[in-house]
């Protein structure tokens, strides 16, 4: 059975070819807007993925997105694990309009089970002021 053993989401994701090894940008703990609905341009979602030696090594993943309960996003992801026990699976969100206070969740599904999700407190308050004195 495929487990997933890391869930994360940020604005961005880079992967370097040398290493082979993701470096996150700006992960995503709470998204906070002075007023909704709010779009959430940049967004990707990050799981690492273990598998059994029984399990097949290419195998279809169901990403959903959520606000609350209104599906934003459902996709089917096919995974090549490449004769390797476990891998990663990232997936860009971009141009996300999420519309209600709560929480917006990302499920990654095999099959009926779910194996991992990221879940993100969304907060409506008082616009950002950004100050800064002109130069000269």
């Amino acid at each position: 059975m495929y487990t997933c053993t890391l869930a994360l989401c940020a604005e961005s994701a880079i992967r370097d070819a040398q290493t082979n090894v993701f470096s996150l940008i700006n992960i995503i703990e709470e998204l906070p807007t002075p007023a909704l609905p709010a779009l959430l341009a940049k967004c990707t979602y990050f799981f690492r993925i273990e598998k059994e030696p029984v399990d097949p090594l290419i195998a279809t993943f169901r990403l959903v997105l959520r606000n609350n309960e209104h599906v934003l996003s459902d996709n089917n992801l096919v995974v090549d694990f490449e004769n390797k026990q476990a891998t990663r699976l990232v997936a860009a969100a971009n141009g996300l309009i999420v519309a209600n206070p709560g929480t917006l969740t990302a499920v990654l599904y095999f099959g009926e089970a779910t194996l991992g999700h990221w879940r993100v407190p969304i907060t409506v308050g008082a616009p950002m002021v950004v100050a800064r004195a002109a130069p000269g």
